[in-house]
């Protein structure tokens, strides 16, 4: 049996230090729940101690109140609700990892910082532009830790919230995308995506983002996309929270041509399958050709977007205490 870590462990009694001062010194945050994430802190102090150490180690150059931000997400259901705060500390940080490599050096500091990074845009039957951005968005940081975002006339329309990390289970090691969550824009949801149906030549926005969310795997090498089951997702954890889940994702995963895998959720195909132009009536035919040309424009923006990004010149180092190391992933 391996021999269980002490809390007074000098690497982690140091990281565990940090992360309470970093977040007291956060002046967003109630004194109460700065108290909590101290208790929380103890009780997982394994992970939270990694999490922490990867945090300052990575010098990510953000403010205290995103760091604090940053640091209570391991005391929270993150993506799977079935993670336990070890799995949680190890998806995060093969996240950051990750992105740090598919980006460029500048991409990747506006994306930390919040600014948007637009991927595509492409415009509607009557004029208006629809873009892709990739965004953090704290607002959906239980689901994923980046999000794929869809704007029309540069108002939201919809999100997929993901994060990047590798698979685990009999594909061991393969890149993936892991979607946490679809959510609409909560102004006049189904009026806005009816509108925006009929514009985009029948596509619906969902589909379209998840076209794009193909496009942005094809360009990073990702050999696996896996959408989370309903069952699993983060917010079935609490009572409380399930009415907040109003969409059935193992229909919607079903419908993009995923199927239940190992892990209990939903592996999703890499490609988007379209039919042929000859099983569609002569008289529709026109408008599944203005559907298939505004996906390649699309795709093809997205490509060029991202193409040019190269892996970030600064490799994170870890101490030479192998209990910080985060597990692989």
């Amino acid at each position: 049996m391996p021999q269980r870590l002490s809390l007074f462990e000098p690497l982690f009694a140091t990281a565990l230090l940090w992360a309470a001062r970093t977040y007291f010194a956060c002046d967003q945050q109630a004194l109460s729940r700065k108290f909590r994430f101290v208790f929380r802190g103890l009780r997982t102090f394994e992970a939270t101690a990694r999490w922490a150490n990867f945090i300052r180690e990575s010098r990510l150059g953000l403010d205290v109140s995103s760091i604090a931000l940053l640091l209570e997400q391991i005391h929270r259901p993150h993506y799977d609700r079935r993670f336990d705060a070890v799995r949680r500390a190890d998806f995060l940080i093969g996240h950051f990892r990750a992105i740090k490599t598919k980006l460029s050096p500048g991409s990747h500091d506006r994306l930390l910082q919040d600014q948007h990074l637009h991927l595509g845009k492409i415009v509607g039957k009557q004029g208006s532009t629809y873009d892709v951005r990739l965004t953090l968005n704290s607002q959906f940081s239980k689901e994923g830790s980046i999000c794929l975002c869809l704007f029309r006339n540069d108002e939201h329309l919809l999100t997929l919230a993901l994060s990047l990390g590798r698979q685990v289970g009999p594909a061991d090691g393969d890149q993936a995308i892991f979607i946490g969550c679809i959510q609409s824009t909560n102004r006049e949801p189904r009026e806005q995506l009816r509108i925006a149906t009929r514009e985009l030549h029948g596509i619906q926005p969902r589909l379209l983002v998840m076209h794009a969310l193909r496009a942005v795997a094809n360009v990073w090498g990702v050999e696996r996309i896996e959408g989370v089951a309903s069952a699993n997702h983060p917010y079935q954890q609490r009572p409380s929270y399930r009415d907040r889940v109003r969409i059935d994702y193992d229909a919607f995963w079903e419908l993009v041509g995923g199927h239940r895998c190992e892990s209990g959720n939903f592996s999703i195909p890499l490609i988007s399958e379209f039919k042929d132009i000859s099983a569609y009536p002569s008289d529709k035919r026109n408008e599944h050709r203005k559907r298939q040309a505004l996906f390649k424009e699309l795709a093809d923006q997205i490509a060029s977007t991202l193409s040019g990004a190269q892996p970030h010149c600064d490799v994170v180092k870890y101490p030479s205490h192998p209990d910080l190391h985060p597990s692989p992933i």
